[in-house]
């Protein structure tokens, strides 16, 4: 089901006046949101439902691209040069369909009245430089600035609609994971586990699976390229398989891992002590305490942690990273993040499991059970 109809029309219009009043706060007359598809559509779609299936191309005039303009009254234009179903949107006043993105976005900051006004920009990085440009050439008196944080803030607690959405989101990436898993047998292709776990999204509700990861072996690399292989299964290897992809227009972002066949008593214990990692992650990420991740040497594993929103787009903010003097992150309730502890050591290489968490008043709990 479509994100527009599935969360309704009063929800999508307290958006739209929250960011409105947000931008008064900050003496903004305009708003540009930016987004491209597949996975940076997020701040779009939070505000009208929109979503594309046309790949960005660059130097093919838009192609791909998306925005909306926004006035600090009244509804928003949506710059689309690829189309748009109008039955799935809302929160708009019209539709600018022309081909030259920058062409139409500055005739739309006219038409609004902000030919000369202050205008802040959300998702500035996903445009090509020509196009801002363009765009700065076409308006000279106007003045840009980046504003993500805006938006991020505002995308970063759920409602009850959005955490059921994702709920049945991180439970179609988890049923895939578990269809891979099931697959793997001795002389199993790493490709028939991928085929697996693609039917079983789909079968499952995911409307668009952005990518899958098998690999096994007897000791693991980090990710890389390519992300799968015809490699047959031996009993013994470990598998680790990842899915992302949306469901109900809300992401999902799955790992998981086990031993193919028999396991030995060291690869039980190990795969026992990343569990354990990931119940530590959960735990880590209590309503309103400050939050920041170091790199871990735990019972001679290198452990380190990640987390990372996710909702409308597969990765949101906030990122929450291990480094020296981590920044630490407030995480309201609300919040739903996937946590993911990726675990080396010599013997098995690197392995991890993600998993989809809540924090709401009551604490942190896993979405995907």
């Amino acid at each position: 089901m479509p994100a527009a109809t599935a969360i309704s029309k009063e929800e999508f219009a307290a958006r739209l006046d929250r960011v409105q009043q947000a931008m008064g706060q900050r003496g903004l007359d305009g708003l540009v949101v930016l987004g491209t598809f597949p996975e940076q559509e997020g701040h779009v779609a939070y505000l009208s439902g929109f979503r594309q299936a046309y790949p960005k191309v660059l130097g093919c005039g838009g192609a791909g691209h998306h925005a909306l303009v926004l006035a600090r009254e009244g509804l928003a234009t949506l710059v689309s040069p690829t189309g748009y179903q109008s039955q799935a949107l809302v929160n708009l006043e019209g539709v600018r369909l022309g081909p030259d993105l920058a062409l139409e976005l500055a005739t739309a900051l006219r038409d609004k009245g902000l030919a000369a006004g202050k205008v802040g920009v959300a998702g500035w990085s996903l445009t090509p430089v020509e196009t801002w440009r363009a765009v700065e050439k076409a308006l000279p008196k106007a003045v840009f600035e980046p504003v993500d944080d805006l938006l991020q803030g505002l995308r970063g607690t759920k409602s009850p609609s959005e955490i059921a959405l994702l709920t049945r989101a991180a439970q179609v990436g988890a049923a895939a994971a578990a269809a891979g898993l099931a697959a793997a047998q001795p002389g199993i292709s790493e490709a028939r586990v991928e085929a697996a776990m693609r039917q079983a999204a789909t079968e499952a509700g995911a409307e668009l699976v952005a990518r899958v990861g098998v690999q096994g072996g007897p000791s693991l690399r980090p990710r890389g390229w390519p992300p799968v292989t015809g490699r047959a299964l031996e009993d013994g290897d470990l598998l680790q398989v990842e899915i992302a992809g949306w469901a109900g227009g809300y992401g999902f972002s799955a790992a998981r891992v086990q031993a193919v066949g028999s396991a030995s008593a060291e690869q039980e214990a190990h795969l026992a002590h990343l569990a354990e990692a990931v119940e530590w992650m959960r735990e880590s990420l209590q309503p309103r305490k400050p939050v920041g991740y170091v790199m871990t040497v735990h019972r001679e594993q290198r452990i380190m942690p990640a987390a990372h929103g996710i909702g409308l787009d597969i990765f949101e903010y906030p990122w929450i990273l291990p480094g020296p003097g981590p920044k630490k992150h407030q995480v309201p309730p609300g919040s739903v993040l996937c946590v993911e502890p990726i675990m080396t050591n010599t013997r098995f290489g690197s392995v991890s499991i993600k998993r989809t968490v809540l924090v709401d008043e009551d604490g942190p709990r896993f979405l995907d059970e």
